[in-house]
Formats: structure tokens, C-alpha cells, sequence
């Protein structure tokens, strides 16, 4: 049997639109499973790739390089505020995803000695499903985009992790060896 789970943003919405077709006559050994979270609205989403090395150009300048850490493109939400900069802060500073002596994931990033390159990307908001061209209707506006951008730049600056930073609104080449590879999706509204 095959079992379709529908989840996060949009499971409930597709779930009745289609209906008809796949609770009326679903295909042989499929089971639908709607998952019961709602729609919580845009959020500050960050995607971690932990790589052995990376680098960010932008207008042919090298604007950040690192070895052995994290690549962490940012999206900034309508609605975020600086709450969710800092949420992001301390979960990208507690997760344990780099391996100890044993290979084991047990080490943060300040533990295993790992920098982070920190990159804007408005296009994490973007919404893909219905329209050819994606909507980018939930990123927050250009200035508050870059104020919200430059506060999450000041809080990972004032930490105790090495880091690196991509140019807010800048055309960038963004060169990175994934580790792993070990990917994660942080979302500020699911704290």
C-alpha cells in the first residue's frame, strides 16, 4: 500500500480541493493522511547545508569564503521581526549536525570549529504551486527585507561563530562542496 502524507503549508487546502478524485475513487492501494497543522503564515525560513567549503561572489568580488561549516540562505517573511532573527540565531547555535570522534552527530557548530556564510535569498518565500511564475507575495518588502537581513547580520556577527555574508539584493554565485549531504529547513513560525 501506498501512503500519501499531505503536511505544512497548504496540505489541508490541497487535501480539499481534491477530494473528489481521491477520496471518491482513489487509486488501487492508495491512502490519503491529512496532517492536522495549519496554515501559520510566512515565516523567516533559513536553509543549512553544512559543506567542507564555500564561497559568495558578487559583481565578480569574493564578498565570503569559509571552510568546514554551514551555508545558511535566508529568506525574510512578511510579518518577521527581529524575535525571529534571533530565534534562527540560537537554533543555527544549539543544533548538533557536525559528527564527533565516534562519527556520531553530537557537535554544534562553535564545538566542531565550523563557520557559517550567511546568504539573502527572498526566493525561499516564493510560492510555486499554482501559477507558472512564482509569487513572491509572502517575502516582506525590500527595506524591511534588508533591515530584518542587516539585524540577523549584526546577531551572527556578535556571536562566537567565524562568519561570512552574501550581499542583500546583490546578483551573487554561491559555490559550495555539501557535506554529507546534510540539509535542514528552519522555519521561524514552527518555534
Amino acid at each position: 500500500m501506498i501512503l500519501l502524507v499531505l503536511t505544512g503549508y497548504g496540505a489541508l487546502q490541497h487535501v480539499a480541493e481534491k477530494r473528489a478524485a481521491l477520496l471518491h475513487h482513489p487509486p488501487l492501494g492508495v491512502r490519503l493522511v491529512a496532517s492536522s497543522l495549519h496554515n501559520p503564515g510566512p515565516a523567516m525560513i533559513a536553509v543549512l547545508q553544512r559543506c567542507s567549503r564555500a564561497a559568495v561572489i558578487s559583481d565578480g568580488i569574493e564578498t565570503g569564503r569559509i571552510g568546514r561549516g554551514l551555508v545558511l540562505l535566508l529568506g525574510v517573511a512578511k510579518g518577521d521581526d527581529e524575535a525571529d532573527a534571533a530565534w534562527l540565531l540560537k537554533r543555527l547555535e544549539e543544533l548538533r549536525i557536525f559528527a564527533d570522534a565516534a562519527g556520531k552527530t553530537n557537535l554544534d557548530a562553535a564545538a566542531a570549529g565550523a563557520a557559517i556564510l550567511a546568504v539573502p535569498q527572498f526566493t525561499l518565500l516564493a510560492d510555486a504551486h499554482r501559477a507558472r511564475r512564482p509569487s513572491l507575495d509572502a517575502a516582506a518588502a525590500p527595506d524591511e527585507a534588508r533591515r530584518l537581513w542587516s539585524h540577523f547580520q549584526g546577531l551572527l556577527s556578535a556571536s562566537s561563530l567565524p562568519s561570512a555574508f552574501g550581499v542583500f539584493g546583490a546578483d551573487m554565485q554561491v559555490e559550495l562542496v555539501n557535506d554529507g549531504p546534510f540539509t535542514l529547513v528552519l522555519d521561524s513560525k514552527r518555534r
